[in-house]
């Protein structure tokens, strides 16, 4: 697929699936915006894509200005891939195989789960509806966790609802809006 006229905007890039998003779209042709906490992590993305239409940026998502400052510096993002996340994993690394118990969430760290989480993918998509709307066209790809998500993993009308849910929520059926839910089982 070419993507040479497109915008990308991927957060969450400094990542193991966050990079192979920014691989995947630079080697299609499209204009990447790369953003992620992890300054150093951007700074290797950019030396392995130097000659190509990236741009790295650091972007805390869970702060509304920053988030459109970088939309609006950005000229228009055609694809968003709400890719950034807070996971369980902040909390203990062991969280896959031994689930993390409320007693162990802090509400300082529910805050910012719920700001990163939550807040800052409402954030993004707020920002970049406007030149979608605009255009006529836009991608919107979240990135999550499933078992946040749905609940029953093996229930494909869940999937279908949480996707329906978050469409009615933009409101605009030009708009093609993708959950995308990586991953496996966890292994020990």
């Amino acid at each position: 697929m070419n993507l040479s006229k497109k915008q990308v905007l991927i957060t969450g890039a400094a990542g193991g699936i966050g990079r192979l998003l920014v691989s995947a779209f630079v080697e299609a042709g499209a204009s990447v915006i790369a953003t992620d906490i992890d300054d150093e992590g951007l700074t290797e993305i950019s030396k392995k894509h130097h000659r190509t239409k990236l741009k790295t940026r650091r972007l805390d998502i869970s702060d509304y200005n920053a988030v459109n400052d970088t939309i609006i510096d950005s000229s228009g993002i055609d694809i968003l891939i709400n890719n950034a996340a807070c996971s369980m994993g902040l909390i203990r690394d062991d969280h896959l195989n031994r689930l993390v118990s409320i007693d162990e969430v802090s509400p300082q760290m529910w805050n910012r789960f719920v700001a990163t989480n939550l807040s800052g993918a409402w954030y993004l998509t707020k920002a970049v509806i406007p030149h979608m709307r605009q255009v006529g066209w836009g991608r919107i790809i979240n990135v999550t966790g499933k078992r946040f998500v749905a609940a029953n993993w093996d229930d494909n009308a869940s999937v279908a609802d949480a996707r329906a849910n978050s469409e009615s929520l933009i409101a605009w059926p030009e708009l093609a809006n993708n959950p995308v839910w990586p991953g496996g089982k966890p292994t020990t």
